[in-house]
């Protein structure tokens, strides 16, 4: 007789001639027992499942996983097939390895995790805001800011971030397959998944709605882009879809954007006949300021403002364009007149045509060459028509003319034109890269442009760069330095203080068209005068220093972006000190076009400070967003109502006028019939 010991395990062996041991043995096989049959000696062995194991019905002993799970008893069993039968370690311990024989085996879980709770099937759960890269790991602080770590062990992306994993020594194939082994909250897990590579950088997208992540659904942690939206940062735009404001819409029916470019087309020849009309007629009656220089006025100032915060809204990115906000943003960017974003759409007629800065850099240059070549051109076809047509005193005057109509057009495209050109100029520019690193070790970065991160700023675009800054000096710089020439030449005379007295008088009056001018204004080219015709004979220059502001609030916008406090804190400024220049000098000689100028600065602070600086909470963002239609709406049926009026009654005049002499010559008629 001998001593057995803690671990002992008994068994015996069966044998019947009548294979009843076949059937014995199953039923020592639920109960604790595993059999196992010997094909020499035809005897099937059994024996109590030992410490650390337990039977599962299936006549077999299976070990304790691993974690927080021991067996100190022997023949354990379950009637329940695949329920484990062991015994939990106490809260906060596990056993770190299989077949734990004792409460003894169960040891403190590592640094990070949570020892409030059961281990379950690892070295216990991560604090919140913790994560492992193996099971039985220490977890460690998720020091990454856009990182989900909280009651899942694993890394994964919040909404509103950004990863990119295709750099070496990082694959987001393992990682996946780590993430899966660690979810399986069963005895199958395999406990030798562990992930030992790279976890890249995280990078917070510009526009938050883009990426949207969602782990629970896409069972990925690579990072997921919203419908329509594709690249480094979910910022690009995928075939079938046009950006506006750093939205992703849906491109329309090819039917539906030919129709409306057609209707556009209409309208602006209509409106283009009519301001021809009024304008002839009214230079024929020799009026200073005739309908079409006040509705010109009017847009001007619209434009001076929309032309910028059309920068705001596109530099700032979590705009939401979505039903009706989405009808603003279409409005907003006609009216920044920004010949790329009004008419080409090409991506929309093509997948294949997508126009990055560069290409839109090369039309801007294409179009500013086309704006002052092709009218020239036609103006020298015209003058050896004119030779060869007129005789030489009809001559003088028709060449003179020509020359008027063509310095106008040139001279109005180009100021119209001017802020978007700026952009399309400065979204190229050597200091519109961003640099991004894609691991945490800074190894494996690269350059992007700030307003397209699939160009990459390389040797490539140095030539593009350097083409910028020529065009930055001979265009950016030199257009409104000639304007300004240009105006002082014709301009800058002395003025009599009874002639400044009969402005001031005149101004209340304007819906005559009458507002009289100094008499150093009569010989002011065509032009020039609308540049300056709205303002105060002292102030001339005032239309350069606003296209100054623009360019400059449109040159930090797209430099440094709206994230940037410092362009935040320009822009603002900038928006306050005219406002207090136009409240200071008032230098429009019209009262309602003076109010209406600040107006539009107050709205623009407004938007600076309220809409795009201060980030709004979630819950107000509705709110908000209601108010900026309502305001946006309200502006420009403002501006529209106005200046339809002022083309009514225009009209008006010119319907009576007709009316009269239609009825004189009828008269007459009738007279001479009489005689």
């Amino acid at each position: 007789m001998s001593c057995i010991g803690p671990n002992f395990v008994p068994k015996f062996s069966l044998s019947s001639k009548d294979n009843t041991e076949d059937y014995i043995s199953r039923i020592l096989g639920v109960e604790g027992f595993a059999c196992t049959l010997n094909n020499v000696t035809n005897y099937h062995s059994c024996k109590l499942c030992p410490q650390g194991t337990y039977s599962n019905g299936l006549n077999e002993c299976i070990p304790c996983p691993k974690g927080g799970f021991y067996q100190d008893e022997i023949g354990s069993y379950s009637n329940i097939p695949g329920q484990l039968v062991c015994k939990k370690c106490a809260k906060g311990t596990y056993v770190n390895r299989t077949r734990g024989t004792s409460q003894k085996d169960c040891i403190f879980c590592p640094d990070g995790t949570n020892k409030s709770i059961h281990a379950g099937f690892r070295a216990c759960f991560c604090k919140n805001e913790f994560a492992r890269r193996g099971r039985f790991d220490k977890c460690f602080h998720c020091k990454q800011q856009g990182l989900k770590c909280s009651g899942q062990d694993f890394e994964s992306l919040k909404p509103g971030y950004f990863w990119d994993w295709n750099f070496p020594n990082a694959s987001i194939d393992e990682y996946n397959m780590f993430v899966a082994n660690l979810l399986n909250e069963t005895r199958f897990y395999d406990n030798r998944t562990i992930y030992s590579k790279r976890i890249p950088r995280v990078h917070k997208c510009p526009r938050t709605a883009s990426c949207i992540n969602n782990f629970s659904e896409e069972g990925s942690v690579e990072t997921t882009c919203a419908l329509g939206y594709t690249g480094w940062l979910c910022n690009i735009c995928l075939p079938g879809y046009y950006s506006v404001y750093s939205c992703c819409l849906r491109c329309p029916n090819v039917n539906v954007l030919v129709l409306g470019l057609f209707l556009i087309l209409c309208v602006g020849l209509v409106v283009l006949y009519f301001f021809w009309l009024s304008y002839n007629k009214q230079r024929e009656e020799g009026k200073q300021r005739n309908t079409v220089d006040i509705i010109v006025s009017r847009v001007k100032i619209m434009l001076g403002f929309y032309q910028v915060t059309g920068q705001y809204l596109s530099s700032f990115n979590n705009v939401n364009l979505e039903g009706t906000m989405q009808i603003i943003a279409e409005m907003i960017t006609a009216l920044e007149i920004n010949m790329m974003k009004l008419f080409v759409r090409p991506q929309c007629f093509d997948e294949r045509l997508v126009i990055n800065p560069k290409g839109k850099f090369i039309i801007a240059m294409a179009a500013l060459f086309a704006f002052t070549a092709i009218p020239c051109l036609l103006y020298k076809i015209f003058k050896v028509y004119f030779k060869i047509r007129y005789q030489a005193e009809n001559f003088s005057d028709r060449i003179s003319n020509l020359k008027a109509v063509t310095l106008y057009f040139v001279v109005v495209i180009l100021f119209i034109t001017y802020p978007a050109t700026c952009t399309s100029i400065f979204q190229i520019f050597p200091g519109s890269c961003q640099s991004f690193c894609l691991d945490l070790e800074n190894q494996y970065c690269f350059t992007a442009l700030r307003s397209d991160y699939d160009v990459r700023c390389d040797k490539q675009l140095i030539v593009y760069q350097v083409l910028a800054v020529m065009a930055t000096v001979g265009y950016v710089v030199v257009f409104p330095l000639v304007l300004f020439y240009m105006l002082k030449k014709h301009c800058s005379a002395p003025v009599s203080r009874e002639s400044e007295e009969r402005n001031r008088t005149t101004a209340k009056h304007e819906t005559t068209a009458h507002l009289s001018t100094s008499s150093r204004r009569r010989h002011l080219p065509q032009y020039l005068k609308f540049l300056c015709e709205n303002y105060k004979s002292n102030y001339w220059y005032w239309e350069i220093v606003e296209l100054a502001r623009k360019v400059t609030q449109t040159f930090l916008i797209t430099m440094l972006g709206w994230d940037n406090k410092f362009t935040v804190l320009l822009t603002v400024e900038i928006s306050v000190l005219f406002l207090t220049l136009h409240a200071r000098y008032r230098p429009m000689k019209s009262v309602r076009e003076q109010r209406l100028q600040v107006m539009f600065s107050l709205v623009a602070i407004l938007a600076n400070v309220v809409f795009i600086a201060v980030e709004m909470p979630n819950k107000y963002k509705d709110v908000f967003s209601g108010f900026l239609i309502f305001l946006n709406i309200s502006l420009i049926l403002f501006v529209t109502l106005e200046a339809l009026l002022v083309a009514i009654f225009q009209l008006k005049l010119v319907l009576l006028q007709w009316t009269s002499k239609g009825l004189t010559r009828f008269a007459t008629q009738r007279i001479e019939k009489t005689e």
